[in-house]
Parts: C-alpha cells; structure tokens; sequence
C-alpha cells in the first residue's frame, strides 16, 4: 500500500485552483458540484464558508501535478 508520506503532492487549496484553471473546470475534474465548490470558494467570514479539509487540498494538489506534469513537453 502507498501512504500519502510516500508521494510527493503539495496540498493546494480549492481557491489556488480555482484562480489557476476555472470553477467549471475544477468542479468537472474534481467531482465536486458547483455548489459545495463555492462554499470552499467563500469568504471565511461568511455563513456559507466550509474549510477544505487535508484531503481536499491533497485532492486538488494530486490534479495540480498531474496536469503540470502532462503539460510539459515531452523529451525525445
């Protein structure tokens, strides 16, 4: 079994994404629906506001790296 110690994933948080790549796009690649999405997205001191728990931010850092890591031009 791999651990999570053991990958080399930097935690980003659903905001970080989201200025990178788009609320539509994270909400397609990520599963969440738009609507839990924006509470991530929401201002701390509002109501609707749910912080993202490590594996969240574990989540949308795994996908960071994996479309960094296929964006680069391949060496032949």
């Amino acid at each position: 079994m791999i651990r999570s110690s053991q990958i080399n994933i930097i935690p980003m948080d659903p905001k970080e994404f989201v200025a990178l790549y788009g609320k539509k796009f994270a909400a397609r690649v990520s599963g969440y629906p738009v609507e839990t999405l924006g509470k991530y997205l929401a201002k701390p001191e509002s109501k609707r506001y749910i912080n993202p728990s490590d594996s969240v931010k574990l989540q949308f850092g795994a996908i960071h790296q994996i479309i960094i890591t296929n964006s680069k031009p391949q060496e032949s």
